[in-house]
């Protein structure tokens, strides 16, 4: 679960770079261990210009086929990381222990390891396994001395094999990139101009993204920790070493400085979500202080809680209905991108299942929804028990539910319509899109219906 998380926050990084640099043309600034972020800048200069960075729908589909091929290269450099994480332990293990017998006890049990991992060009562990034997230098100085050099070979190992990672991959990659997605080109373009199409659907998104609410210039308070010179009294106690991690509290004056500039503000997030900023293993009070400002900005009065679209399934909603359903859970996907808001799917027929169609890396899924053909029966009180359980899973507040379907279907119960009453008064708005001119019994619990005749 853990690792699910890591790499869902690496993929918000890279889906924020992308659309930085469509917005602005900045490229991102990122570190040499990054090779993922290098070769997202590649793909930026091979595609500017070209229909792939022109055409909305063509840089939207490219930029999920990227996300999805990070998301699985993301897994890969888990496991490359897993496999030497005992190295980084012993760094840190070494650089933090103070008695001296002990440093030489646990360099004798890596040492034989990490011969067999370097050569001698790479870290010369014979050498220094000479220079210990010797005696003739201050003994923590050297392990200092070692441990430095271990920790950049060790760096550039992670980095040769996460890039040799990428190489292997890219190639079929990009030849099956362009096929995939001039087919989804098609299909998109299709729903698009349906979208143009119905009026209607345009008012439907500006309400689900309350883009009419109102917004007002607020007095922030702005608190940060900015970095003093390091006192001339601190004891070299003070410090036992440096490891990477991402607790805030233990940041080296080098990174807080990052968040001085705008320019580098990006890296220092990005390593932030990849646990690899440089942190103190000890840290002395005097290397902080706190600083507030007041400052304006303009903030919305209210939260924007997450979209939920519910769409009907069923067999009756097969030919333009479904095809209206698409085109609506498309405009409404880009927009949840745009606000940064979760946007989840929750296709019922006879069983509800629920998709966070703006994750990057559940573009596959969302696809598979986009070409698949409706059938079956609906089960309405199935699909409001499950949105109202997706609502108060999370505690979302500020929620906004959006049904698509015919609505032949029964009235819920009396206990399920009591939940969504009091949903509504949490600042939940409920919308229905009715799609045919049969007879909707929801007219009432919900807070707006639209109606299109076919």
């Amino acid at each position: 679960m853990k690792e699910e998380t890591d790499i869902e926050l690496q993929l918000s990084v890279y889906a924020s770079a992308f659309d930085e640099f469509v917005d602005t043309g900045r490229y991102p600034v990122y570190g040499e261990e990054d090779v993922l972020m290098a070769y997202l800048v590649t793909v930026f200069e091979d595609c500017l210009g070209t229909q792939w960075w022109t055409d909305e729908i063509l840089r939207d589909l490219l930029k999920n086929s990227i996300l999805e091929f990070f998301s699985m290269l993301l897994s890969c450099f888990q496991q490359i990381e897993q496999r030497r994480e005992i190295e980084w332990k012993y760094i840190n293990a070494i650089l933090n222990v103070k008695d001296l017998e002990r440093k030489e006890e646990l360099w004798e049990k890596i040492s034989d390891y990490l011969m067999g991992q370097y050569s001698q060009y790479e870290l010369n562990v014979g050498g220094y396994n000479s220079l210990l034997r010797q005696g003739e230098f201050d003994m923590d100085i050297l392990f200092q001395k070692i441990c430095d050099e271990w920790s950049l070979a060790y760096r550039r190992k992670i980095r040769e094999e996460k890039q040799r990672c990428l190489n292997s991959s890219k190639k079929q990659f990009e030849s099956s990139v362009g096929r995939s997605n001039m087919k989804d080109y098609r299909i998109m373009s299709r729903y698009r101009t349906i979208s143009v199409k119905y009026k209607e659907l345009k008012e439907i998104v500006s309400c689900m993204g309350r883009e009419k609410e109102q917004t007002d210039e607020l007095d922030t308070l702005i608190k940060q920790y900015i970095p003093e010179t390091l006192s001339s009294s601190l004891a070299h106690s003070d410090i036992h070493g440096v490891e990477e991690g991402n607790d805030l509290q233990a940041l080296m004056p080098t990174e807080v400085a990052l968040l001085a500039e705008i320019a580098t503000e990006d890296l220092f997030f990005m390593k932030y979500a990849m646990r690899q900023l440089q942190l103190f293993s000890g840290r002395s009070d005097s290397v902080w202080k706190k600083q507030e400002s007041r400052a304006k900005r303009r903030e919305p009065r209210q939260i924007k809680g997450p979209m939920i679209v519910a769409i009907d399934t069923s067999g009756s909603m097969q030919g333009k209905a479904e095809s209206i359903a698409k085109a609506l859970l498309m405009e409404i996907t880009q927009m949840a991108k745009k606000q940064c808001r979760k946007c989840f799917l929750l296709s019922f027929s006879v069983r509800a299942q629920v998709l966070n169609t703006a994750h990057p890396g559940n573009w596959k899924k969302v696809r598979e929804f986009m070409v698949s053909q409706f059938s079956g029966g609906t089960d309405g009180e199935e699909m409001l028990t499950t949105i109202l359980h997706t609502l108060t899973k999370e505690n979302y507040l500020m929620a906004d539910v959006l049904i698509i379907s015919d609505f032949e279907f029964a009235f819920c119960c009396k206990s399920t319509e009591s939940r969504i009453r009091r949903e509504q008064e949490r600042g939940v708005h409920f919308y229905g899109l009715q799609i045919g001119n049969g007879l909707n019994v929801y007219k009432e619990l919900l807070d707006k219906v639209w109606r299109l005749d076919l």
